[in-house]
């Protein structure tokens, strides 16, 4: 599925029933791995690691399975009013319905990622070793799911797979026929198609510097430091998470700018063009009228004119950016402590067995960890670009922050009054119904203003996925424990545990959607170590 055209031609088989398979078989999932491992000196103190393997990953079952529910396996209808006693559904399909689809491409492939990495690590004392390591991976053949027959909310008349077969003043010219639904071909129309492909790409880049001090004199730690960057063209197809599930644009509909505010088409009214979304066949005969300057044309001719003139279809590489998960900063430090005090230590080393006993063997461990916060993706809230698919990125006109980095305020921060807000706040419940533009303030140091962008089709001049940032997390836990000798072999444990001990509020996602009274704010907390706030625990283990 490329081009307008060949949409016109598409039919729903049973392919089984053809000998068709849903896709060609791929054979040549060959997974090899290499590493190795030099000393460079001989003396064990520097040593060279380094390996590269192929991965593959597994198919999900909706993939396939979701293709179940198509004509002709199924015969949806929408039920209207009255008490469903099972004789409303329809006994077979419609020789004219509208059906939509879930389809498979051919040419589908397992996806498979290469991952690689070189290592040296140095010994800087007897129990100190330093690390430097540079880890990468790269993507192909990632699950994708296009929609080149439009969105949902597109009007069935002027879709690729419809404009030479639907007319909103005669209806379909030409219905299926008897013996194409006899033998389980259903021709257009179609609705919205959901095209699983396998033509995602990915890459990631990281270099990390461990440096670890084993144990020595009661004190073990370790230090790591990642600095990362994760890149794709889309981050999650199944649930989609802080991104889209499905790509911002894969087919263009270049009569956008006819059909949003401010367009120069007088035939298409105000309250139209500035409604959420524009499925009217009408208008869009309208907009291809202003298009081509021809006040004349009938519905057949607009939406012949519309699929061979001002549809676009885009590569998927449009949407590449930053991953919705991608976290640049990542420091993780953790030490454990044997506490000087008892037999053989700095403090006490003379007390006799019972004290010993209770101020000798304590430790202490804690554990930091810090990183930076993964892309704050704002969406217009509206078919901006006029695809049928509310999935549109919104605009940034402005900001005033340099770093444009959306932060939360806590106590550790200036305004311990506004401990519980997010540092950008729309006090505005609603768009701006003449600029289509909200600007989030936080009151002291800049402002971001965000456009819903009506009319623009090129995915690439809306907010690149990695422009602005979520807060990061902070989470320090520590430990005090002890073991009591009890009898023999057995002893009685004993441990202090302090989970978020600064009591950090680790704030969960903002709002994204731009026509949400929510929008730039956070109305949760993340849990981290299975708690959002300070908690103490104490425990007590016998173990024998």
């Amino acid at each position: 599925i490329n081009t307008g055209q060949s949409l016109s031609n598409y039919v729903l088989i049973n392919s089984s029933k053809y000998g068709i398979k849903p896709f060609c078989e791929d054979f040549n999932n060959f997974a090899p791995r290499i590493g190795f491992s030099y000393d460079l000196t001989g003396k064990g103190t520097t040593v060279l690691r380094g390996g590269w393997g192929e991965y593959y990953d597994r198919i999900f079952d909706n993939v396939f399975g979701n293709t179940r529910f198509n004509a002709p396996f199924v015969a949806p209808t929408v039920l209207t009013a009255g008490v469903y006693d099972g004789t409303e559904a329809p006994a077979t399909l419609s020789n004219a319905a509208t059906y939509t689809a879930v389809t498979i491409d051919p040419n589908l492939r397992t996806p498979y990622t290469q991952h690689f990495n070189l290592t040296i690590s140095q010994e800087v004392t007897k129990n100190t070793s330093l690390t430097l390591s540079y880890v990468g991976a790269i993507g192909r053949k990632l699950f994708a799911t296009e929609n080149p027959n439009f969105g949902t909310s597109f009007p069935d008349a002027f879709r690729p797979s419809n404009y030479n077969n639907v007319d909103p003043n005669l209806g379909v010219v030409n219905p299926r026929t008897p013996g194409d639904l006899a033998n389980g071909i259903v021709r257009g129309p179609l609705g919205n198609i959901s095209y699983r492909t396998s033509n995602g790409v990915s890459n990631f880049n990281s270099l990390e510097v461990t440096l670890k001090h084993r144990l020595s004199n009661g004190f073990s730690s370790q230090i790591a430091y990642t600095w990362a960057h994760s890149m794709d063209v889309i981050s999650d197809e199944i649930s989609g998470g802080t991104d889209s599930a499905s790509p911002q644009s894969t087919v263009d509909n270049l009569l956008a700018p006819y059909l949003s505010p401010g367009s120069t088409c007088a035939a298409i009214s105000a309250t139209t063009l500035a409604a959420a979304t524009n499925s009217s066949a009408a208008s869009y005969l309208a907009a291809t009228r202003c298009a081509t300057g021809n006040p004349t044309l009938n519905y057949s001719q607009a939406a012949t004119i519309f699929n061979q003139n001002f549809v676009k279809f885009r590569p998927l590489g449009a949407n590449y950016g930053d991953s919705g998960f991608d976290v640049k900063h990542r420091l993780a430090m953790s030490a454990v402590y044997e506490l000087p005090f008892g037999r053989g230590q700095r403090f006490g080393s003379n007390v006799n067995g019972t004290v010993n006993e209770f101020i000798g063997g304590w430790h202490l461990t804690s554990t930091v960890d810090t990183q930076t916060g993964t892309p704050f993706i704002v969406f217009s809230g509206v078919d901006s670009n006029r695809d049928g698919t509310n999935n549109d990125r919104a605009i940034v006109t402005s900001y005033s922050n340099r770093q444009a980095v959306i932060q939360k305020n806590t106590t550790l921060y200036q305004y311990p009054a506004q401990a519980n807000a997010s540092r950008y706040q729309c006090p505005v419940t609603a768009v701006d119904p003449v600029t289509r533009s909200k600007t989030c303030t936080d009151g002291y140091n800049g402002s971001v203003t965000f456009n819903q962008g009506f009319g623009v089709v090129d995915p690439s001049v809306r907010e690149h996925r990695g422009l602005l940032r979520e807060p990061g997390i902070f989470e320090w836990d520590a430990e005090v424990f002890k073991n009591f000798h009890v009898y023999k072999e057995s002893s009685l444990r004993f441990s202090a545990d302090a989970f978020n001990v600064l009591n950090h509020p680790n704030f969960g996602v903002s709002g994204s959607t731009l026509t949400s009274s929510t929008f730039g704010r956070s109305s949760s907390q993340r849990a981290i170590n299975q708690t959002s706030a300070r908690i103490f625990q104490f425990a007590l283990k016998y173990e024998f």
